[in-house]
């Protein structure tokens, strides 16, 4: 009887697990066409920008959402261990916009990469 009950545990951790993955995988495709896209409209280009103070998950959530309440801004991308945004704006915004963003959020910020 414990033999059975043990297997139909692996089983269902089996499902659980392997579901989950795929889920993921199909979530992180999704993400990243959509950051794709948005970057082959011609009237869209791509920032780079490095930000220092950012130390937690709280942080990137500051900072990129205060990135993506400037107006013009299309997509962005917020790496904690890297300590850089990667931005779409619509052409013709400007950085400083952004990095005033970024310093009103309690943090620094730098252009670093334009394209």
């Amino acid at each position: 009887m414990h033999k059975l009950i043990i297997t139909m545990v692996v089983v269902v951790f089996a499902l659980i697990f392997g579901t989950f993955g795929s889920f993921q995988e199909k979530v992180l495709a999704c993400s990243c066409s959509s950051s794709t896209l948005a970057e082959e409209k011609s009237d869209n280009e791509r920032l780079a920008l490095e930000v220092e103070g950012m130390t937690c998950d709280g942080c990137v959530e500051t900072v990129r959402s205060a990135i993506m309440d400037v107006k013009g801004v299309v997509d962005c991308h917020v790496h904690l261990p890297e300590k850089t945004a990667q931005v779409v704006v619509k052409k013709g915004i400007g950085s400083d916009k952004l990095l005033r963003a970024v310093e009103e959020a309690g943090y620094k910020a730098r252009i670093v990469e334009k394209e």
